[in-house]
């Protein structure tokens, strides 16, 4: 859910790796049993694209597959500080 939303609002650069997806969310029942569980909704995040224009119509993307970072850095560097700054610096 985070990186759809820095990418939707332009908030900063995605880094790592893509997301893991699911753009469903969870609701939890709880029967009076005491039994739980977990049912997805119909609420679903999507990336909204265009400036609702006729030129530019608003377009409605499902995050359903992930979200590619803008910047792909391997598992084994995410903490490494010069690889982060290399690319923040840049």
């Amino acid at each position: 859910m985070l990186p759809s939303i820095v990418r939707q609002n332009n908030l900063a650069p995605i880094l790592g790796q893509k997301s893991g997806g699911g753009a469903a969310s969870v609701t939890p029942v709880y029967l009076p049993i005491g039994t739980i569980f977990a049912s997805s909704n119909t609420n679903v995040s999507a990336l909204v694209t265009g400036d609702n224009t006729t030129a530019s119509p608003y377009i409605y993307t499902i995050n359903e597959e992930g979200i590619t970072p803008d910047h792909i850095i391997p598992t084994y560097l995410l903490y490494d500080s010069d690889t982060l700054a290399s690319i923040l610096l840049d």
